[in-house]
């Protein structure tokens, strides 16, 4: 993250003996917490440190990493930020974090305002560069120093330079970034490379094309079709129920609106037996009919209230 990336927080830089000395310290107290845990190989050439990275892989149903960290170590501060391969994976509409490459499932394709279902792509790193079009083998092998590693990332297949151009990117975003040291860096290597100056400012409907080709592939390659249309149906199955069964139906009982949920689930145990088997009644029931079940249930029950 780099010493200038917290707030509230003064660091300095470490000497390389230090630094491995930290390491040591920072992998034991994980020990026996984490299951999966490694710091990424350190450039060889590099002989000063302003932060110390470390992966985990970890279940966050099992797992409070916040937590954790707090116990652990104790911070004055604590902030998230993304890579340079997160923010290319943004642009083609992916999100490649520690835990994997996945994609939002939107019900409106290229509408980020409609919901949404999280599809996993992959957990494997190999597989994961091998799609974005990064050397693995290099990789593993690790880097003499920044300007390689910052290379490598250009190589990348769906590179572009113009992700990293600070006028294409929001207020917040351009707080974010000017905070991380890794990104600074990587926008002067692109400068003195020349490549911002040349970078083509595509139109949003280029753009949106090469997403859905950038998708389409993504499903293909990790074999995500079929749960991609799965969770597709699932968003579209969900909109449908919402619009024609919620709780307006029964805001008109008594005027009581504390008691819409009671009704709805009253009216469901009349119907059917189970979630499941209410669910597929009303995807499957004519509007018309659904009103008029609710219309029995509303009067039966203004004939119980009554007698």
């Amino acid at each position: 993250m780099g010493e200038n990336a917290l707030k509230n927080v003064v660091t300095r830089c470490y000497a390389r003996d230090e630094y491995y000395l930290l390491k040591e310290i920072i992998l034991n107290k994980l020990r026996g917490h984490i299951d999966q845990y490694d710091v990424p190989k350190e450039f060889l050439c590099k002989e000063s440190f302003g932060d110390l990275d470390v992966l985990i892989v970890y279940s966050t149903s099992s797992l409070n990493i916040r937590n954790l960290i707090e116990e652990l170590f104790h911070p004055t501060e604590i902030c998230h930020n993304g890579g340079l391969i997160g923010n290319i994976s943004h642009k083609i509409d992916l999100k490649y974090v520690i835990q994997g490459l996945w994609m939002n499932i939107h019900t409106k394709e290229f509408d980020s305002t409609t919901t949404s279902t999280k599809l996993i792509l992959s957990t494997n790193v190999k597989d994961i560069f091998d799609f974005l079009g990064y050397n693995y083998e290099q990789y593993i092998k690790g880097f003499d120093n920044e300007n390689e590693f910052f290379q490598w990332i250009i190589d990348g297949k769906y590179f572009c330079s113009i992700y990293f151009d600070d006028n294409q990117l929001n207020h917040a975003h351009r707080q974010r970034t000017s905070k991380r040291p890794i990104y600074i860096k990587f926008r002067e290597y692109l400068n003195i490379k020349d490549l911002l100056n040349n970078s083509i400012n595509e139109s949003a409907e280029d753009q949106n094309e090469l997403i859905r080709i950038v998708r389409e592939k993504a499903l293909i390659y990790f074999n995500k079709q079929q749960d991609y249309d799965k969770g597709l149906n699932q968003r579209q199955e969900k909109r449908l129920f919402k619009d024609k069964y919620n709780g307006r139906f029964f805001s008109d009982i008594d005027g009581k609106n504390h008691m819409i949920r009671v009704h709805m689930e009253n009216f469901q145990r009349r119907i059917a037996k189970t979630d499941e088997e209410f669910h597929q009644w009303v995807l499957n029931t004519d509007n018309d009919i659904i009103q008029s079940e609710i219309d029995k249930y509303k009067y039966e029950l203004k004939q119980n209230q009554s007698s």
